[in-house]
């Protein structure tokens, strides 16, 4: 019997700590950051719809509402295509606000102005993560959060790099806003990455696999299987 109340005293006390440290984490560490998960692509290399495809037991989307969700950021969106219900649904599951990119056939930078102009304007950064992108882990955007602490620029631009080559996800400080809803065509925020390598902190990162985006068929078949 002692040993139940122990139990189940430390199951309360246990609880009790996880509340407030819930709590701690939405007053203190929930940053005034937006992300925005880009998933109203067309999947044309695909060449059918590739976002709720089962990929690994889930639905390749997942991967990346999975990860958001528990980031302790102030807004997280994802901006959707079509099949729009399904989507819908399967953001709602992971407690992600959804939005449907009825210009989605203007190419990415569509669903950036899409997602930026839906988000209150007092944020300091955009965070853009694509929703092909299963492998991403946590550790890689936590650096990218970290280091945007660390400087706390308007002006900054974080993008991480392997083997010379710069991959999603990518942070733009808050004066890019106007920027980001003046984008045109599929190039997305590339475009001001290449106008302003200035602005640009490079994450050099050594995990090439978290930049691994199912954009074919031989792309999801091959890892699929692994």
């Amino acid at each position: 019997m002692l040993l139940s109340i122990e139990i189940q005293g430390k199951t309360q006390v246990d609880n009790l700590v996880d509340n407030l440290l819930k709590r701690w984490i939405s007053v203190w560490v929930n940053h005034k950051i937006g992300v925005i998960v880009l998933a109203a692509g067309f999947a044309n290399r695909m060449g059918k719809e590739k976002l709720l495809l089962s990929f690994r037991g889930k639905p390749l989307l997942s991967y990346a509402l999975n990860l958001i969700e528990k980031l302790p950021v102030k807004e997280k969106i994802a901006v959707i295509g079509e099949p729009k219900q399904p989507l819908q649904s399967l953001c709602a599951q992971y407690h992600i606000s959804s939005i449907y990119n009825k210009n989605r056939h203007l190419g990415q930078a569509s669903s950036i102005a899409c997602g930026v102009s839906y988000l209150p304007q007092d944020l300091e950064a955009f965070l853009f993560v694509v929703g092909d992108q299963p492998f991403l882990t946590g550790k890689l955007v936590d650096k990218l959060i970290n280091i945007w602490q660390t400087y706390k620029s308007s002006q900054i631009i974080i993008r991480p790099y392997f083997e010379g080559r710069g991959y999603h996800p990518v942070l733009f400080g808050a004066d890019w806003r106007e920027e980001l809803l003046s984008l045109t065509g599929d190039a997305g925020g590339r475009t001001l990455i290449q106008r302003h390598p200035e602005c640009v902190v490079p994450v050099y990162w050594d995990n090439g696999d978290e930049f691994v985006d199912i954009d074919t068929l031989d792309d999801y078949a091959f890892w699929n299987q692994l």
